[in-house]
């Protein structure tokens, strides 16, 4: 990335960070560490994708989040941990 889309993506991060991490939170039923741990990848898919993504950022990033939210949940460790009641 150019130095001016690093800019642009810093601050998107640092204008948008906090209202991903309380969307978040909203989806994994107030789960903090899980909330934080979706936003980083959430952040590391629209960095990678900035090109494509800056032209409506917050609608991607928010999308993104709801992905790696689902990527989450399919996942065979997620399942097994629930198991034991």
């Amino acid at each position: 990335m150019r130095r001016s889309q690093d800019a642009e993506f810093e601050a998107f991060v640092r204008r948008h960070r906090a209202p991903l991490v309380g969307t978040a939170r909203l989806l994994t039923a107030g789960d903090p560490h899980l909330a934080e741990d979706l936003v980083q990848s959430t952040l590391v898919k629209v960095y990678l994708a900035w090109g494509r993504a800056s032209q409506h950022p917050a609608a991607y990033a928010r999308r993104t989040l709801v992905n790696c939210l689902t990527d989450h949940r399919r996942r065979p460790f997620f399942r097994r941990e629930q198991g034991a009641v």
